[in-house]
């Protein structure tokens, strides 16, 4: 038996590949065993949610639809499980779109971020044979793992992270995915260090959050490469030092001969990657230094398919080409990163550059395909407040 009763409530629905996209009053089931009812309170709106509805689909496996998008919330537990020992109702959280089971071989490695089950059970909370959601009794799937675009989700205990200080959890939402994942992108899977030199493509939120993270890192040289220059005043609050604009070179001229040119023709010892087009992972790989202590991070989501060619001679140098989900950090390191927010060295203020209901969902989409915004937060209960 479940705890509590099913909910009826307002949530976006996505019904196929490039639309449409529409609010409609859903159903959420009880939660049973170790699942978790959520009231949520604001969600951000991030690339990852365009794959669906404005790109070509999720190169990490292939959509179920219809479901209700997001994944980058935060929230109240309305009601948990039989056997939910990790929160409790009433506790403050984040919806994590990544879980940990505890039990696989990354888990127990200490890689929960990787954490294969909860990838694999993204669409369907473990433990049910059907999706947590429903419209008029069709079924509605989850989106990776979340479902925040909808004011109640159902997860899984380990899908949430309870937050323990007392911060506004509107702030609070690109902490779930966004800026983490390019922060991180920067100090953790690409490892920058003091003194070192630094090329980041795109200049969304990943890439402006990498430019913090090695700008912490104290790099000598932080390149920031976009084909808008209108992003390029902005990156300077972020530390970017120097800017290439592919569409802005001389004839003849490559990004990759333009990042040389700046660093005296060696190349730079770190890159990071936040578009997904393959053009730019390459030229990110080209871009480096060749030597044993050149890394590239290649983070950005590619289209199904998609494939890179790199040169065998690269790796034979010594060079480290990798990739990562939520900048290699894990649930254990999330409240590390609201005590950065709380003292302003990740000022989440500077993502958040607009604020919607879940009325104007698909206006915020719009925006975000068309560049025109770095965060959007939708805020889904509008009676809360700090």
């Amino acid at each position: 038996m479940g705890i509590g009763e099913p909910i009826e409530c307002r949530a976006a629905v996505l019904w196929k590949s490039k639309g449409p996209l529409t609010i409609e009053q859903v159903t959420v089931k009880p939660p049973t065993g170790k699942e978790v009812r959520v009231k949520i309170v604001a969600s951000g709106v991030c690339h990852s949610d365009l794959i669906d509805y404005a790109e070509s689909g999720n190169a990490m496996g292939d959509s179920l639809f219809p479901y209700i998008p997001g994944h980058e919330g935060t929230g109240i537990v309305e009601s948990i499980g039989e056997d939910v020992t990790k929160v409790q109702a009433g506790d403050k959280v984040f919806v994590m779109f990544f879980g940990r089971c505890g039990e696989c071989p990354d888990c127990i490695r200490g890689l929960a971020n990787y954490c294969m089950p909860s990838l694999m059970n993204a669409q369907i909370t473990a433990g049910r044979d059907e999706p947590p959601f429903s419209v008029n009794g069709q079924p509605l799937y989850r989106f990776i793992g979340a479902s925040t675009f909808s004011e109640y989700t159902l997860v899984e205990q380990d899908r949430v992270v309870k937050i323990e200080r007392d911060v506004d959890l509107r702030r609070l939402c690109p902490l779930a995915c966004g800026v983490p994942t390019g922060y991180g992108s920067a100090v953790n899977i690409s490892g920058i260090t003091k003194g070192t030199n630094v090329a980041i493509w795109g200049l969304g939120t990943l890439g402006l959050a990498a430019g913090l993270g090695a700008s912490h890192r104290e790099a000598s040289m932080i390149i920031g490469v976009d084909l808008n220059s209108d992003k390029f005043k902005v990156a300077q609050k972020f530390g970017f030092t120097h800017f290439v604009n592919p569409k802005e070179l001389e004839a003849g001229k490559t990004t990759v001969q333009a990042i040389k040119e700046l660093t005296n023709g060696l190349g730079v010892d770190h890159t990071v990657c936040c578009v997904g087009a393959t053009v730019a992972m390459k030229d990110a790989v080209d871009s480096l230094a060749l030597k044993c202590t050149s890394r590239a991070a290649l983070v950005g989501l590619p289209v199904p398919g998609a494939e890179l060619a790199i040169p065998i001679t690269t790796f034979l140098t010594g060079v480290t080409v990798t990739g990562g989900l939520y900048g290699g950090f894990k649930h254990e390191d999330i409240d590390g990163l609201v005590g950065l927010a709380e003292e302003n060295k990740i000022d989440l203020d500077q993502f958040i550059t607009s604020q919607r209901t879940l009325d104007e969902i698909k206006e915020a989409f719009d925006e975000l395909t068309a560049s025109k915004v770095l965060r959007t937060v939708i805020i889904m209960d509008p009676t809360y407040s700090f």
